[in-house]
């Protein structure tokens, strides 16, 4: 069951924290304990999108408060030029504390697609927000691009709310949504459009009960952690295909007859015109041959070996016999 049970709409509070512009990392405002009429208010004005021409200008939120934390990046670079404390809250992972809301985004979805997410939500009895992004109606961006809102029933931190997100994609969003969305430290930007798009932009409310964290949490995809494979090839066996290749590429310079130094670029007349492997330019073995005819097979053996076990520092030489 989505609709959380501990929560009521009327009951929840929710937290946010705005900033000027795409390039700021500083809050300019941190609201706390905000009512969902409040916190929705804030982010898409019934009144209507923010008009601006630039989509970095529009005033960008991250849906949780900052914590005073050691600066990082560009921020700690100015603080310190300038003489500044170097603790401080900025936008940052470092920086985040717990959030409330599920913020989401969808790019270049269809009609039918948002229709059936938002008949998910309202047969199960959620509390939504849903409007335009600043991208939406471009040209060269087609499909609809929205970003929806949620409350949930829990103070998340960001690996909490990461997989709330995934949840969330999995049980209502077709896993349509944008992952990279799933940090909690991801600025979103507020309902804005250009002035000429304006016709074009969107926003759609739906009041109902409050979504379940835990039920998100359930609907999650378990990622199972990669294993370690060991290698099955010991050092006097064939490799593997890529090796294979590279000693196809090395073996035209294995001439019995005419060359000095191995892998060195040291050759006669008669050598193959293949230019040195790089690779195995680098592993300092000098090679010469007695009797082509029979070593072949020894020196296959002694660059599988020098190849799997790396070592580099080996060094063969054969005397040509003829």
């Amino acid at each position: 069951m989505a609709n959380s049970l501990d929560v009521s709409i009327d009951d929840w509070k929710g937290d946010l924290t705005r900033f000027r512009g795409f390039y700021d990392p500083l809050p300019e405002s941190s609201l706390a304990e905000l009512s969902w009429p409040e916190y929705a208010g804030h982010i898409a004005n019934v009144a209507g999108p923010r008009l601006t021409r630039k989509k970095e200008q529009a005033p960008y939120f991250v849906p949780c408060l900052l914590k005073d934390a050691p600066l990082v990046g560009r921020t700690l670079e100015r603080a310190c030029r300038a003489g500044l404390p170097l603790v401080g809250r900025q936008r940052s992972a470092s920086h985040t504390t717990t959030a409330r809301v599920i913020v989401v985004d969808l790019d270049g979805i269809t009609a039918a697609q948002l229709a059936r997410i938002e008949q998910r939500f309202q047969d199960a009895g959620l509390t939504y927000l849903i409007f335009s992004t600043y991208s939406h109606g471009r040209d060269d961006k087609p499909g609809i691009r929205c970003r929806i809102m949620l409350p949930v029933d829990m103070a998340m931190v960001a690996a909490c709310y990461r997989q709330v997100s995934e949840g969330l994609n999995a049980l209502f969003l077709e896993n349509l949504a944008d992952q990279t969305g799933f940090a909690l430290h991801q600025q979103q930007g507020v309902w804005a459009t250009a002035p000429d798009r304006e016709h074009l932009a969107f926003h759609r409310e739906h009041r109902g009960g409050v979504c379940s964290a835990d039920a998100l949490i359930a609907a999650a995809p378990v990622v199972t952690p990669p294993t370690r494979q060991t290698s099955t090839y010991p050092h006097n066996s064939l490799p593997p295909t890529a090796q294979i290749r590279r000693l196809e590429e090395a073996l035209p310079w294995v001439d019995a007859n005419s060359y000095d130094v191995f892998g060195t670029g040291s050759r006669s007349s008669s050598l193959p015109t293949t230019p040195t492997p790089s690779w195995l330019a680098r592993t300092s073995v000098d090679i010469s041959c007695w009797n082509c005819r029979t070593v072949a097979s020894r020196i296959m053996t002694i660059l599988v070996g020098l190849i799997n076990g790396g070592r580099q520092a080996a060094k063969l030489r054969c005397l040509a016999i003829y």
